[in-house]
């Protein structure tokens, strides 16, 4: 959104987003199409076709033929990359690379810690692990997300501490819940909620 100092009309030529990184378009708006709208007023309401990616910096170049004032006088346009640039939020939810033990696995240590690599940072926030056996759902225990057991917030990698050792020959499963883990920018990790 463009807001000007007075009213103006579309006239000609093009608006362009491109990525801060590597100076690629990323994409092209002629003025009069129906993605720029407010012609008559003083504001200019510019709606990309594509979505712009999480993370990443873009900036706008607009040409010096695009708008102009009632009297023909015209807008200088923007040709440099320091006059408007944003980087869009990070949406994404954290998710996990992999498990430590991995699913299904058979001839785990009764003494092993649970250990969740996950796709980028994390930070504990609130909740339980659940920990069950599998024959009759059984709560072997319930452990405080943002308790002493669970370690590494701030990093990639979650390990877990049972306080107890669990039983050999024995099939557990783990639930983790939706409020457990953040990223910087307070996506959540969707959790575990089935065997």
């Amino acid at each position: 959104v463009i807001t000007f100092d007075e009213a103006v009309d579309v006239e000609s030529g093009n608006i362009t987003i491109k990525k801060l990184s590597d100076d690629s378009t990323f994409e092209t708006i002629p003025v009069g199409d129906g993605r720029v709208t407010g012609t008559g007023t003083t504001t200019i309401t510019i709606n990309p076709v594509n979505g712009m990616a999480s993370e990443i910096a873009y900036y706008v170049n607009i040409a010096t033929t695009a708008f102009d004032d009632s009297s023909s006088n015209s807008y200088a346009g923007i040709t440099d990359n320091g006059t408007w640039n944003f980087t869009i939020a990070d949406t994404t939810n954290p998710t996990v690379s992999t498990y430590s033990p991995t699913d299904g696995a058979t001839g785990v240590s009764s003494t092993a810690n649970l250990v969740i690599t996950f796709d980028e940072a994390v930070d504990v926030e609130s909740g339980n692990i659940t920990i069950k056996k599998t024959t009759g759902d059984v709560l072997v225990e319930a452990i405080d997300v943002p308790g002493g057991l669970v370690t590494g917030t701030g990093t990639t990698t979650i390990t877990i501490n049972p306080t107890a050792d669990l039983d050999a020959s024995t099939e557990y499963y783990v639930l983790i819940d939706a409020t457990g883990f953040d990223d910087a920018s307070s996506n959540s990790y969707a959790g575990i909620a089935s065997t």
